[in-house]
């Protein structure tokens, strides 16, 4: 396996709903491995439900500043009542932020096609989720992976013993039946901790008191156990769990 690492710059700012949440539609702190497998398939000009391109495993993509929170919009939600549809007005959560570090990583087969691909597109702006939300790539390069024991962590299952930065549930799906009750929630380390006023979310690190078994791409250490669980919804060899945020 190789890494290559997409850097995205949001000038406007950008909102990933957290689902927990629901008046104020709170965003995540980071973009989470789902959504930028959507990224790279529309770099790759294809859908994520009917890509050819199913080679990668995304990691997420980490603010490398803090990240500042606004109330700057308001969605419209209708809603169907016993006898009428009414309207629901939700405020949405903006995140603003410098760069942000996107990483995957793809088979040594597929990495010359994929990387060149995805190179053609530097410069050009995508959307990060809606057209409300664009970002331009500023730079994508390749990178070797390296295989390490660290205990300071980007991001990482939440283990007994571990410093807090900010925690969220990670949602997964088992792949007997597709009946959402089979849903579980593991906790997953963030390297960003929310500020009590509810303004920003500060820039922190991942300290474990253990090092555990780590992947390094440009300095960039990642929990090797949630590396693995990051693998796509359609690489069947990996069991129970097919699926990431």
């Amino acid at each position: 396996m190789r890494a290559i690492k997409i850097v995205l710059d949001p000038a406007i700012g950008w909102h990933i709903r957290n689902p927990a949440t629901y008046r104020i539609e709170r965003t995540y702190p980071i973009v989470p491995p789902t959504v930028l497998f959507g990224i790279i398939q529309n770099l790759l000009n294809t859908s994520p439900h009917k890509t050819i391109f199913k080679n990668i495993i995304p990691l997420g993509g980490f603010p490398v500043s803090d990240v500042g929170l606004s109330l700057e919009m308001q969605r419209i939600v209708k809603i169907k009542g016993k006898d009428e549809i009414v309207g629901d007005r939700h405020e949405i959560e903006v995140a603003h932020t410098g760069l942000i570090n996107s990483y995957i990583l793809v088979p040594e087969d597929c990495l010359r096609e994929y990387f060149s691909r995805l190179k053609q597109r530097e410069g050009d702006i995508v959307n990060l989720t809606t057209n409300q939300f664009p970002v331009s790539i500023r730079k994508i390069t390749e990178h070797e992976i390296i295989n390490k024991k660290s205990k300071t962590l980007l991001f990482s299952l939440a283990r007994d013993g571990v410093g807090l930065p900010f925690v969220i549930p990670m949602r997964y799906e088992f792949g007997k039946t597709e009946d959402y009750r089979t849903q579980q929630y593991w906790r997953v380390l963030l390297p960003f901790m929310p500020v009590i006023s509810d303004k920003l979310f500060k820039k922190a690190d991942i300290e474990l008191y253990d090092e555990v078994d780590a992947i390094s791409i440009d300095g960039a250490n990642f929990d090797a156990e949630l590396v693995k669980l990051c693998e796509n919804k359609w690489d069947k060899s990996i069991k129970p769990l097919v699926g990431t945020i």
